[in-house]
This record gives structure tokens, sequence and C-alpha cells, in this order.
């Protein structure tokens, strides 16, 4: 998840968007939405305080692409969509489907007779069989080995990386939408009460 970004299109509107990892789009915004309730005071990108709603003041989400989309993609092409007939009232927000080539994964390393000379020898003997055409090792993000207590030889373990170079995948959804603004209320004051 991530925190919702507001950009002001004039002293009366803001238009939002938030990104959130994961492909169920009902259980997305679910936990977006409810994660983010209280989001509703935001210093703009002009540097005035607004009392608006972001995604969690949405109550509906309209999918308004079938194309994956890169993040940077989404972000650029999303304000295009803002006018759109079923985000007017603010009440519902836009959904894009995001796209990425990289992924993570976490593989056992299985013990073999005689083991493995050394850590290199593992991490290609844990990550060969899950890479798929086109990919490659992009950052090793976890290796725990277990040695033989003799010989010194990695026995088994398990070995986190991150895989890039693949065909896209749908990893997650930028949702986007219009916020009114007004101006933050004062509090009244309990002194003289």
């Amino acid at each position: 998840m991530s925190v919702p970004t507001a950009t002001p299109v004039d002293e009366a509107t803001t238009h939002w968007h938030y990104y959130a990892d994961g492909i169920d789009l009902d259980s997305v915004f679910q936990e977006a939405t409810e994660d983010n309730t209280h989001d509703s005071f935001m210093e703009t990108d002009d540097g005035c305080d607004r009392w608006h709603t972001t995604i969690g003041g949405t109550h509906m989400y309209h999918v308004l692409s079938d194309t994956l989309l890169t993040l940077e993609e989404a972000v650029e092409r999303y304000p295009s969509l803002l006018n759109h007939e079923k985000l007017a009232d603010g009440s519902r927000c836009g959904a894009l489907p995001i796209g990425g080539s990289d992924r993570r994964v976490e593989v056992p390393l299985r013990a073999i007779t005689g083991g493995y000379r050394d850590e290199n020898h593992a991490i290609t003997a844990a990550l060969n069989p899950v890479l798929r055409p086109g990919e490659s090792i992009r950052e090793i993000t976890e290796a725990t080995f277990y040695r033989h207590a003799d010989t010194r030889t990695i026995v088994s373990g398990l070995v986190g990386a991150t895989l890039s170079g693949g065909q896209p995948t749908h990893i997650g959804w930028l949702f986007f939408g219009l916020a009114q603004n007004t101006p933050p209320q004062d509090t009244p004051s309990s002194a003289g009460e």
C-alpha cells in the first residue's frame, strides 16, 4: 500500500491517486479504503491545507482500462480519465490495472548427495528451475544456507530473489479520483465556557 497523492486542479478541486499491490480488486479496494478512512486532511502541492477525501471517502470503483500499464504510464494517463461520468460525484473512483515484469520468489534449496560446493552454485541450483524465459536474477534478497558439520559444503537452505525481464503480469491497481476541497474548519475553542 501507499499514501494517497493529492494534486490541486483549482481552488475547489483536487485529484488524487493511490497505488496498491494485489490482483483481487475487491480485496485490494476494501483494504485501501479501510486503511485510509482518516486520510481526509492533506497539504496539497501548492502548500495550502485543504480538507478533502481521497480513496477512504469512496464507496465504489470503476475499472477504466483493460490494458496492463506500468505504474508510471498509469500515473501519466489517469488525469485524462478524471472527467469520466462515473467519477463525477466523487463517491466513486477509477481503477487501472498495473503490470510489472519484476517478481519476487523464495525458493527452498533442496538437499543433494554431496551438497553444493559454494554459495553461487547453491543459488544457481535453487533459482534456475523457477526462471521463466527472458528472466534474469536482478537481486538476491535472502540466502540462508545449512552446511555439513565436517565438509562445510552447503546441504540445503532458502534463497530469495527479485527476478526481472519476464513477461509483464498483473501486480496491482492504481486508484484515482476527484475530491472537492474546502478550507479546514476552525474547531470551537473551549475557552470561556
